[in-house]
C-alpha cells in the first residue's frame, strides 16, 4: 500500500515510517519539520501545514490510507493552537481522504481524552478496567481535542462509511534508550506512592509503531477504538496495590480485570492481533 504518515519526524511517526516500509509499503512521510535521516532514507518526503487544507489533499493524492500521527502532543501550547493544529489539521486530513476516496484512516488519540492525564480537579475511572465505552471527560484542552478528533472520525465513518481506526495510547517510552540513560533503574525503585494520571500505562515506541501497522493492514469496517499498550505498570507495583492505595473504592472490580494494566486490552489483541512485547521489567533484567 501507498500511506501517507503525518507527524512522521514526532516520537511516534518516526518510527511508524520504518516499521512500514520494512514490511513492503510505501510511505510518504509528512511534517513540517526536517524528518530524521532514517526517516527520509525509506520514505517519500513531503512537507506541509496540516492547518492547510489545500496541502493535505495534495498530500493525500495518490495514497491508499492514511495514518495521521501529526498533533500537539499536550497541553503545552495556547489553546487556540492546540485545536487549531490537532481539531483542524484532523478535519482536514478526514476531508483529504474522503475527496481521494481513500476508505480507511487510522488516527491518533491519547488516554488524554478520558481526562485522567491532565485534570485541575482530580477525575478518577468509574470502573474497571477501563474499556473504550468509559465516558470521557476531559478538564483540558489537549484531552478535549482528542475527544474532538474521536467525535470527527466517527460522524466521518456514519457519513460515507470510511473505515476510521482510532488509538489511544498511553504514555509512549523508549525503553532500550531508557536503559541506556539509567531511567528503568529509576522506574524499577517507584512503588507507586504517587497517583498517576494516566493509570500507570506505557508502551514502548516500538510496539506502537507495530500497533499503528497492524491497523493500517487490517480487514476492519467501520470505526472503532483501541487502547495499545504493554500489559504492565509503569511503576514497580501490582494493580491490586496501586487498586488499594489510590482506588479503593473500586476493590471490588479487580476480578473483571482482563490482565495486569488498569486497561481493557483485550479488542487490540482479539481484532488487531496487537500484543505489546515489550516491558521495562524484560529490558532492564536483560544482560546486554
Amino acid at each position: 500500500m501507498r500511506i501517507l504518515v503525518t507527524g512522521a519526524a514526532g516520537r511516534i511517526g518516526s518510527h511508524v515510517v520504518p516499521e512500514l516500509a520494512a514490511h513492503g509499503h510505501t510511505v510518504r512521510a509528512l511534517d513540517r519539520r526536517p524528518l530524521p535521516e532514517e526517516v527520509r532514507k525509506v520514505s517519500e518526503p513531503y512537507y506541509a501545514d496540516m492547518t492547510d487544507p489545500l496541502a493535505m489533499l495534495n498530500a493525500a493524492n495518490g495514497c491508499d490510507t492514511i495514518a495521521h500521527i501529526g498533533a500537539v502532543p499536550g497541553p503545552t501550547v495556547p489553546a487556540d493552537e492546540v485545536l487549531r493544529l490537532n481539531v483542524i489539521g484532523t478535519q482536514n486530513i478526514l476531508e483529504a481522504a474522503a475527496a481521494h476516496d481513500i476508505s480507511r484512516v487510522v488516527l491518533t488519540s491519547s488516554v488524554g481524552a478520558l481526562g485522567f492525564s491532565f485534570p485541575t480537579h482530580l477525575c478518577l475511572p468509574d470502573y474497571l478496567p477501563v474499556d473504550t465505552a468509559h465516558p470521557r471527560r476531559p478538564q483540558d484542552v489537549y484531552g478535549l481535542s482528542k475527544l474532538m478528533n474521536e467525535e470527527s472520525a466517527a460522524a466521518r465513518t456514519r457519513l460515507s462509511g470510511m473505515t476510521t481506526l482510532v488509538i489511544r495510547p498511553p504514555a509512549i517510552w523508549d525503553l532500550e534508550r531508557a536503559k541506556q540513560r539509567g531511567w528503568l533503574k529509576h522506574t524499577a525503585e517507584r512503588r507507586g506512592e504517587e497517583w498517576d494520571s494516566s493509570l500507570w500505562g506505557y508502551i514502548d515506541v516500538h510496539d506502537q509503531a507495530v500497533a499503528f501497522r497492524l491497523a493500517l493492514e487490517s480487514g476492519l469496517t467501520g470505526h472503532h477504538v483501541f487502547y495499545t499498550m504493554a500489559d504492565d505498570l509503569g511503576v514497580n507495583a501490582t494493580v491490586q496495590e496501586l487498586t488499594a492505595r489510590h482506588l479503593p473504592a473500586l476493590l471490588p472490580h479487580l476480578d473483571q480485570l482482563t490482565g495486569q494494566t488498569f486497561y481493557d486490552l483485550t479488542p487490540a489483541r482479539d481484532l488487531l492481533g496487537f500484543q505489546a512485547q515489550k516491558t521495562w521489567r524484560q529490558v532492564l533484567e536483560r544482560e546486554d
